[in-house]
């Protein structure tokens, strides 16, 4: 239902923009033909070419250049249009008004248009609307210069439904343009009314599942359509203009409409769909650079996609500087100048190819750097960037270079300190071990030969605490070395479950105390896994230890082993509820000297768990820690390890 809708939205999305394209294209022709608003223009500055014409046709019949079947032609074509001329040297008077008709009167008439007969030669072919009449009227424009010894009027009876020949067809043309005019703004309006209606309804709704239909159209499609579309709108720009003054050319210029509506409708739909995936490219700097190598022209030869490009791009900037304003004057050009065309595209082919090589050079040299940028980034710190030019890439090179080195640099001075680190720890706990091993050794003797019941209880605290130092130094040294990674593991086959079970047996008294219980609960009664069986048992009694000391009376401590023989991997749950309020931050715990108590009043050294976590990444394993209110959750999941 959801996806029916969604498709539903789509399409009115799609029907908005072919409404709002077919105002646009409309509006082209509104402005164009704007003049036809007026009747005054199709009655005076649309009828100057047939006007033009006249004259020259009346100056032939008054000076007897006719044949008698011409000057019949004329009469009969030439109904309702008059003539009142006088040579301006003779003063003799030519007119066709009848006799009893003063032309000053005749002028006057509201249905009578006048045009002074002198004014004629200042007509230019250029504003001749229609393509038959500036074919007549060419032949009349080479006019002998006596034409300038006659003045005189014509006159034309705009509601004579006689007139006949050019005049009445010019006025006739001009009113059906006029209705054209109108229906266009009709359309115009309508079409951008309900397209903006339509999109501005579904746009917020359409916007979000539009991806999925953009992601099947291949990019270099999305990419090169509204481009292609947007070329051949300015290539036939001109000729639209020419052909929608042509009401001659009433069936060409309904097919162009349709295609410029069709150009338009591509051009914005693939406009909104590259903003639309243009955030989503942002994001994802990769994206792009992978749909690209899907795109639908990768089988195509380059020369093949490089000579189109070319030929469109040609066109496209002759286009501002092209030999006329109409398709058809490019096609007279290739005919008649072949040559120039084929040397111009020459150049261009080189100039292409030379910024082509230079491209796919830029391209190579990123793929090198990106590549060798990806193995450092793995670990090998051998290799080295070449650093070649100084745009951005050449930059991004030597700025990577710069942090390897640092990296490296500061990779040494840490080893340094580590090293400088386990040596004084050892050094130290060397020093400590031997004095310490006095102490207690001299303490026992002490027990043993007996002393007052006041002494005793200060040389019982007194090895109390010096035990406890002793375990402070053990653990201290064990973690440096562990960090240091001077430590060999001792991989062999251990029980996991029996491993555990056996730690919750060492710890029965203790728990009878806190009246504990300890559950364990495994995938199987045995499981078998690869690793270091002392420093487990480390890792699992430190653990468990700490969830016994910690743990609210009269509660159940619960052990989950669960298998994963798909993945290999094995995952280790310990939780507990905890005796006290947790406030501490999780990953604080497995630091040196960090303990949950903050009072520190109970035992321990706090190294117990950093010793874990040490040993767990020492067996490729990880181990983390997980609160709810007071549950005290540890997880341990470990790889499997090859012996």
């Amino acid at each position: 239902m959801k996806n029916k809708k969604n498709r539903i939205y789509r399409i009115i999305f799609f029907i908005s923009i072919l409404l709002i394209s077919i105002s646009i294209v409309s509006s082209i022709g509104i402005w164009k033909n704007r003049r036809f608003f007026f009747q005054g223009y199709i009655y005076n500055s649309y009828l100057n070419p047939a006007v033009s014409e006249y004259c020259s046709e009346v100056y032939r019949f008054i000076n007897g250049d006719m044949s008698e079947a011409e000057e019949g032609a004329f009469q009969v074509q030439n109904k309702g249009t008059y003539y009142y001329i006088m040579n301006d040297n003779t003063k003799e008077t030519f007119t066709n008004l009848p006799e009893d008709i003063n032309y000053i009167e005749f002028s006057s008439r509201p249905n009578i248009i006048s045009f002074e007969y002198s004014n004629y030669r200042k007509i230019l072919l250029k504003d001749m609307e229609d393509l038959r009449l500036s074919i007549v009227a060419s032949k009349y424009t080479n006019v002998n210069s006596e034409h300038t010894n006659f003045s005189g009027f014509i006159f034309i009876d705009k509601d004579d439904k006689s007139t006949s020949g050019l005049f009445s067809y010019i006025i006739e043309t001009g009113f059906k343009q006029q209705k054209i005019l109108y229906l266009e703004i009709k359309i115009a309006v309508v079409s951008l009314l309900l397209g903006a209606v339509l999109y501005l309804a579904v746009y917020k709704k359409v916007i979000g599942n539009l991806n999925e239909g953009i992601n099947a159209i291949p990019i270099d499609v999305r990419l090169g359509a509204p481009i292609l579309a947007f070329i051949l709108l300015v290539f036939l720009f001109s000729t639209y203009l020419y052909t929608i003054g042509l009401f001659s050319a009433l069936l060409r210029r309904i097919i162009l409409y349709f295609t410029f509506v069709i150009l338009t409708f591509v051009m914005l739909t693939g406009s909104i769909l590259l903003i639309i995936k243009a955030d989503e490219y942002k994001k994802d700097n990769m994206k792009f650079s992978q749909e690209w190598e899907n795109r639908l022209t990768k089988n195509i030869p380059a020369w093949i996609i490089g000579l189109i490009l070319q030929l469109v791009w040609y066109f496209f900037v002759l286009s501002f500087f092209g030999p006329g304003s109409t398709i058809y004057d490019y096609i007279s050009m290739i005919k008649t100048k072949w040559p120039i065309v084929v040397v111009h595209n020459l150049i261009i082919l080189i100039f292409f190819i030379l910024i082509r090589q230079i491209i796919i050079n830029k391209r190579i040299y990123t793929r090198e750097v990106i590549n060798i940028t990806q193995k450092i980034a793995k670990g090998d710190l051998e290799q080295n960037i070449p650093v070649i030019g100084n745009h951005s890439y050449g930059k991004i090179a030597h700025s990577i270079n710069e942090i390897k080195e640092s990296y490296i640099h500061a990779l040494e001075e840490q080893k340094k300190s580590e090293r400088l680190k386990y040596e004084l720890v050892t050094n130290i706990s060397h020093d400590l071990r031997t004095p310490l091993t006095s102490i207690i050794n001299y303490i026992e003797l002490v027990k043993k030969k007996g002393v007052s019941n006041e002494i005793e209880k200060y040389i019982l605290n007194a090895d109390t605490n010096a035990k406890l130092l002793n375990i402070l130094i053990e653990d201290l040294f064990e973690l440096s070395r562990i960090e240091s990674g001077n430590i060999q593991l001792d991989i062999s086959q251990v029980d996991i479950v029996l491993m555990i079970k056996q730690i919750g047996y060492e710890y029965t008294e203790k728990m009878k105390e806190g009246k504990l219980e300890l559950v364990v609960e495994s995938t199987s009664k045995q499981i078998l896994w690869s690793c270091d069986s002392l420093k487990m048992w480390r890792v699992f009694d430190n653990i468990i230890s700490n969830a016994v000391k910690y743990s609210l009376p009269n509660t159940r401590i619960y052990v989950a082993v669960i298998e994963n023989i798909e993945d290999r991997q094995l995952i280790i749950s310990i939780k507990n509820i905890a005796s006290y309020k947790m406030d501490f931050e999780t990953d604080e715990l497995f630091l040196r000297f960090k303990r949950a108590d903050s009072s520190r009043s109970s035992e321990g050294s706090g190294l117990g768990l950093a010793i874990a976590k040490s040993i767990i990444e020492l067996h490729r394993g990880s181990i983390s820690i997980e609160t709810e209110g007071d549950m005290f959750k540890v997880i341990i999941e470990l790889k499997e390890i090859s012996l």
